[in-house]
């Protein structure tokens, strides 16, 4: 009898996760909706931001392919690598430059594009960058001009770069003479699905699916 209720309890208790984060998707979706509606206040600043994104991506793909390939301290990957990084600091200092002008990009400013542009920049820069931009990108999505995934996966960067367990687990590495990927330790992992439905993403499993990691949620 008390094995039967534990059981129930357990499956309501599932049931109840699974319609909050089908919730929350659709408040990230209706968002996402209302800002692809938006107009830039700027709307020449926001087509600067989407050509920088053109920089940002310039060489991603490759490096990350070889990275996958070839292993990530190979001089082929290092190659690819080091001519992002000079295209990464050249966008690095003009939002240094948008941001003391304008204060944060968000979407009111440079519409939705433009801001996921300015997202990628500090994404994809290093530690010291990130935790300095990431307080604006979080004040912005608590002011209704960002989207909530950006600060979460910002957020996951900084925490692992600096040792501590990500929150949302977007964050995967493959060391020099790995096989695989592999993700980094997550904080409260019992409850990353439920955290990454609050900011729009899809569940862990699935994210993981591209890097070849198959994951099951602990209970």
């Amino acid at each position: 009898m008390v094995l039967a209720i534990t059981l129930t309890a357990h499956a309501s208790q599932d049931k109840d996760r699974l319609a909050a984060r089908a919730a929350s998707r659709a408040r990230f979706d209706a968002l996402i909706a209302t800002f692809k509606k938006v107009t830039p206040a700027n709307p020449a600043l926001a087509a600067e931001l989407r050509g920088l994104r053109d920089d940002d991506q310039r060489f991603r793909a490759e490096g990350m392919r070889l990275w996958s390939e070839k292993g990530t301290d190979s001089p082929e990957a290092r190659a690819v690598w080091d001519k992002q990084s000079v295209l990464d600091k050249k966008n690095q200092a003009r939002i240094d430059e948008i941001v003391a002008q304008n204060g944060w990009p968000g979407v009111k400013l440079v519409g939705l594009a433009g801001a996921d542009t300015a997202f990628l920049i500090v994404d994809h820069a290093p530690l010291a960058f990130q935790k300095k931009h990431l307080p604006a990108l979080q004040a912005a999505v608590a002011a209704g001009d960002a989207v909530p995934m950006w600060p979460a996966m910002v957020d996951d960067r900084v925490r692992t770069n600096e040792g501590r367990p990500q929150r949302y687990g977007t964050q995967v590495h493959k060391e020099a003479g790995w096989k695989e990927w592999r993700l980094y330790p997550i904080e409260d992992e019992a409850h990353v699905d439920d955290r990454r439905a609050e900011v729009g993403f899809e569940p862990l499993a699935e994210y993981l699916k591209q890097f070849g990691i198959v994951y099951k949620p602990p209970r």
